[in-house]
């Protein structure tokens, strides 16, 4: 589901027209073949990259932490050739 959303996003793109897809976290590393074709063909397209954040239980004395399933380091340079 992931690849054809992405697939359909840059094939409006290339006929010209807008579109867009979301995703969660892992989400991304499916699309990231497609996002690197989009980026070496120029092809117009938006994902939105919807993270997950959880708090941490501690003690009732200490601060929370949040922890998230983010993706953050991968989104720029999303793809699998070594060029990007």
């Amino acid at each position: 589901m992931k690849i054809a959303s992405i697939g359909m996003v840059l094939g409006a793109g290339w006929a010209g027209a807008r579109a867009c897809t979301s995703t969660s976290g892992p989400g991304i590393s499916l699309m990231s073949e497609f996002v690197g074709l989009s980026w070496f063909a120029e092809i117009p397209g938006v994902i939105f990259d919807v993270q997950r954040v959880r708090t941490l239980d501690r003690a009732p004395d200490s601060p929370p932490i949040r922890v998230t399933s983010s993706r953050r380091s991968t989104c720029p340079t999303a793809t699998h050739d070594t060029s990007a």
